[in-house]
């Protein structure tokens, strides 16, 4: 079975609001131009011809993903496999029926993966997440790091599933990802511990599911990245 970069990522994937614009604060857009459509994940530079913006409900797993990809987009020509989706998405939003909200998020989250998809295949991004995703070894650790979060992992143990040297793997996934293995573990383990705090999920059973030995181990970690207990966080998303 070939390694499925993505999978790990998108199945956390939360669409809160698709929208024609304006749409502040989006994370990825569907663009239209006399050539088609384009699809890009920055709001830099998007003009009057956008057709779509959509937001996250859980950005703290994606925000990396996304900022990763940067202002970068993606034509789709017509012949493309995606085109006639980008036709019913515009058709949809000038003639919105029922279900159109369930509908759109659909098509949003097809429009996503095809796009992160064609940034890994292509090698797009040349840092970050996506970027260490395009690499053919660094992505076994990442993918290991995705699904597993919670394991009691260490850098030895990650050069392995790279099937690296120790040495050779913390220079590359350094030079790719901008962090060292463990800085970027424990962001990915913070980042997904947030979005289940935001949903409810009790803070010592998240503490425990993301590898900490004890509740107060995660809360001084998850203070000292977000600035917030995850307690507090908690009540004020509740």
């Amino acid at each position: 079975m070939s390694l499925d970069r993505l999978a790990s990522l998108v199945k956390f994937l939360q669409i809160k609001t698709v929208s024609a614009p304006p749409l502040r604060d989006a994370g990825f857009f569907v663009l239209k131009n006399k050539d088609g459509y384009v699809l890009a994940t920055s709001s830099h530079g998007v003009r009057s011809d956008t057709i779509l913006a959509v937001r996250f409900s859980n950005t703290g797993a994606l925000d990396s993903l996304l900022t990763a990809v940067g202002c970068h987009s993606h034509p789709v020509a017509p012949e493309d496999a995606i085109y006639p989706i980008l036709e019913l998405c515009e058709a949809e939003l000038q003639r919105p029926r029922c279900g159109a909200e369930t509908l759109m998020a659909g098509y949003a989250e097809v429009l996503l993966i095809h796009f992160l998809r064609s940034a890994i295949e292509f090698g797009r991004a040349e840092v970050g997440v996506l970027a260490g995703l395009s690499d053919p070894r660094l992505s076994r650790a990442l993918v290991a790091i995705h699904d597993q979060p919670g394991r009691n992992w260490n850098t030895d143990d990650l050069a392995a599933v790279a099937g690296m040297s120790r040495s050779v793997f913390m220079a590359r996934f350094r030079a790719v990802m901008g962090d060292p293995p463990m800085g970027y573990l424990r962001q990915w383990r913070l980042a997904r511990a947030r979005d289940e705090i935001i949903a409810g999920a009790r803070v010592n059973e998240v503490a425990l599911r993301y590898g900490y030995g004890s509740a107060d181990a995660f809360a001084r970690a998850f203070r000292k990245a977000e600035g917030v207990s995850p307690s507090d966080l908690r009540r004020q998303a509740a």
